[in-house]
């Protein structure tokens, strides 16, 4: 279940990035981060911290982002 719910925060990132609010958009996939982190997965982590990256981003966070 934990797992489903780290992966639901994926949609809810792209939404928040299609309206216009990367900071809602960044703590959604932080969320799902340390989820699947806490987890041990590696296959769906790689693409959240994809998309939290390019919310870090989108903030002018730059360094954050390269990391």
């Amino acid at each position: 279940m934990v797992l489903w719910t780290a992966l639901e925060m994926q949609p809810a990132w792209l939404t928040e990035m299609l309206a216009g609010d990367p900071m809602e958009a960044e703590r959604l996939a932080r969320q799902g981060c340390d989820q699947l982190e806490q987890l041990g997965d590696r296959g769906w982590l790689c693409t959240q911290a994809c998309q939290l990256a390019d919310a870090l981003y989108e903030l002018g966070r730059y360094q954050e982002a390269r990391q």
